[in-house]
């Protein structure tokens, strides 16, 4: 249990502390470090047959979630867009239309960011699905996708 609790510590400090790196990468990050606590924890006299198939178990476990495993990704763009007409709350589904015809993308909900009146646009993220994970991290600018 301590032993848990000090990787999830570890783990915490790594995730938090750390410029934002891709989800991917931070996985492989964590099972590297924590292949490495483990080795470093086992003794001269241990078992080093267990030890190596411990470690091809979570080698072997890394790869099947990651290439074998089919994981539909919910992904968001964030986009301005220009028919303030169609962002009513009655015309939500034929807003959601507009932008698939527009995208290409199989739009299932939109989240409002900001609207201006002024301009006549709003900021909105779109949200869909798909077999890889591009959403890039949120902090970044508007893409201009009409």
């Amino acid at each position: 249990m301590g032993f848990a609790f000090g990787l999830f510590a570890i783990f915490s400090i790594l995730r938090y502390r750390t410029v934002t790196v891709p989800v991917r990468e931070m996985g492989y990050f964590f099972v590297s470090v924590t292949l490495g606590i483990i080795n470093s924890l086992t003794g001269i006299d241990d078992n080093y047959l267990l030890l190596g198939t411990a470690n091809a178990i979570i080698l072997l476990t890394a790869w099947i979630i990651d290439y074998q495993v089919k994981i539909v990704h919910e992904n968001s763009k964030e986009i301005i867009y220009d028919r303030i007409d169609l962002i009513h709350p009655d015309k939500q589904e034929e807003m959601m239309e507009d932008i698939r015809k527009r995208t290409g993308l199989n739009v299932h909900r939109v989240e409002m960011v900001r609207i201006d009146f002024f301009k006549d646009v709003a900021r909105m993220f779109v949200f869909y699905n798909s077999a890889r994970n591009d959403t890039p991290s949120r902090g970044g600018s508007a893409s201009d996708e009409d």
